[in-house]
């Protein structure tokens, strides 16, 4: 009888062990699953490629609006980190949204990247070499 019970019992210990054990398994992010990368210029460019029809991805450019005047990337929204403001308009932005920001040199969009993440956004992308590495790579800006 107490055999009966010692292997009941370590055969139960065991599935249990089997289910919780399996739940642990590395998986592929989810959307929900917070992600936050400093990307090239390269990388940025294949990003807005990848999210042309996507209305939940947006590029945020830190810049002033002087600098934002003087060329852009397509469809980027131009919010100035150098604004008292910048912290309170970033804090009306959806969090759920997919980001792709950058300043000139990768400075300013690093420091609004921390911001971003301590604020919660879920998805951002820090182009880290700024506009003037996507211009040195050729790639199209807009005024």
């Amino acid at each position: 009888m107490i055999t009966r019970i010692t292997i009941r019992s370590a055969t139960i210990v065991l599935l249990i062990s089997f289910i919780f054990l399996s739940g642990c398994k590395d998986s592929n992010k989810t959307i929900n699953e917070p992600n936050y990368e400093d990307i090239t210029a390269q990388e940025a460019f294949s990003l807005i490629q990848d999210n042309k029809e996507n209305k939940n991805f947006v590029i945020l450019d830190v810049r002033t609006p002087e600098e934002y005047a003087s060329g852009h990337l397509e469809n980027a929204v131009n919010i100035n980190f150098n604004s008292p403001s910048f912290q309170e308009s970033l804090s009306t932005l959806d969090k759920n949204n997919s980001y792709l920001i950058y300043c000139r040199t990768g400075m300013r969009s690093s420091n609004a990247f921390e911001m971003m993440k301590s604020l919660g956004f879920n998805m951002v992308s820090n182009m880290s070499g700024g506009i003037i590495e996507w211009e040195n790579n050729g790639l199209p800006t807009v005024k």
